[in-house]
């Protein structure tokens, strides 16, 4: 197997860190630093997903621009709060998304905290906060149904379709991978039935791996799913889809988080064997005007040397 650790850029999409001298969104500064990310050699790139909580360019649409100016890079959401947003209309343009970008998009998804200017965005936008997770695990029934190219027919507490197939449908057969946030126990269990993979919101190593010990207890166990005849994800969820996300203003504390992550006795196999991601975050516009090709390349590569001499 591979264990090469995949490295990938969280774009900096928030409107008020994206500004041009005068005032306004600079869409072009944020595409070209885009595009910068794969002439770097990263992976892959990430955008965040607010409303009004954060506001800030709106991950699909721009992903899509992106993904015209880019070849080869894989690209995705970290993460995208789904529970907003109704599912039949989002398989429709994630499908379509990944169509653009010929495959290569993957899907985080997530609920957002519960900070009040979260719980304002949920109410401003007609949804009730305190079904999020409900909302969250019916939609992803019906999304993947949607993307299976088939009739679906869907009846929950929440949404109901009857006969209902969707075109065009995504590049990869069965759509894109989904990635889900996860750190409560509701949502470990709902990751183990529905999702591909895991990104974490864990502040240690020691956390991560009792996350992670969890996730493949719930996958061991099952975890029933009543409402859908969808297969469970107990044989999809692998360690090249569990990623985790480190700030890289400091390279020494970046490269130290990576090793301590790989010597945790309950990951060490996982990642020493299959690989991880790695996603680096930087939320100072005006340094990665001036400094970003030297940062990132010195980043990436003093994180490659590293983890692969161990």
């Amino acid at each position: 197997m591979n264990n090469k650790p995949k490295f990938g850029y969280l774009v900096p999409t928030r409107d008020a860190l994206m500004r041009s001298p005068d005032g306004r969104a600079d869409v072009r500064g944020m595409i070209d630093l885009a595009v910068k990310v794969e002439r770097s050699g990263f992976d892959s790139l990430w955008l965040g997903d607010s409303l009004l909580a954060r506001p800030r360019f709106e991950a699909l649409t721009t992903l899509a621009a992106i993904s015209s100016l880019t070849t080869k890079i894989e690209m995705g959401t970290a993460v995208y709060i789904t529970p907003l947003r109704h599912p039949v209309s989002l398989a429709h343009t994630v499908s379509n998304v990944d169509l653009l970008t010929g495959g290569r998009f993957t899907f985080g998804i997530g609920l957002g905290p519960a900070s009040p200017a979260v719980m304002a965005e949920y109410a401003a936008a007609g949804v009730d906060f305190r079904k999020r997770g409900a909302l969250q695990e019916e939609a992803i029934q019906i999304m993947k149904g949607l993307w299976s190219g088939r009739p679906t027919s869907f009846e929950g507490r929440h949404y109901r379709i009857e006969n209902v197939t969707l075109h065009p449908l995504p590049a990869r057969p069965g759509g894109p991978p989904i990635l889900m946030a996860a750190a409560a126990e509701p949502t470990l269990k709902r990751l183990a039935r529905l999702a591909d993979g895991w990104l974490p919101i864990v502040p240690t190593p020691q956390q991560y791996a009792q996350d992670w010990s969890k996730i493949v207890e719930y996958c061991a166990l099952g975890v029933p799913v009543i409402t859908t005849p969808l297969p469970l994800a107990a044989n999809l969820i692998h360690s090249e889809n569990v990623g985790f996300e480190v700030p890289w203003d400091d390279p020494s504390a970046v490269v130290d988080t990576i090793l301590r992550l790989r010597a945790e006795p309950a990951l060490r196999l996982q990642m020493g064997v299959n690989g991880h991601r790695v996603a680096l975050r930087e939320h100072d516009w005006n340094r990665l005007s001036t400094d970003f090709v030297r940062i990132m390349d010195g980043v990436a590569k003093r994180l490659r040397d590293q983890t692969q001499n161990r």
